[in-house]
């Protein structure tokens, strides 16, 4: 059992954006913030293991809506993502 912390920079591009608003044109910026990771890896063998994580991120865009008028907001959200899986070591 090895448990992993980890901090870094997460970037994130918005692309094929669609919308139901009766707008010309929808667009977002990129993103750049934080993100933090906790998790383990757990060796079933000396190749075989199992791995488990959770990170958090710090997203903010700011989208522009092209229509009859023009809106303009910030979206500011800290997704949560969830990972596991087995791996193999060569």
């Amino acid at each position: 059992f090895r448990p992993s912390l980890g901090a870094g920079l997460n970037y994130t591009r918005f692309t094929d954006i669609k919308t139901s608003l009766p707008v010309e044109s929808v667009d977002m910026s990129d993103s750049w913030g934080w993100a933090i990771q906790a998790g383990f890896d757990y060796m079933i063998t000396p190749q075989w293991g199992l791995f488990a994580s959770i990170a958090r991120l710090d997203v903010k865009s700011d989208l522009v809506a092209v229509g009859s008028t023009v809106l303009k907001t910030t979206i500011d959200f800290k997704p949560v993502t969830y990972a596991f899986g087995v791996s193999y070591r060569f």
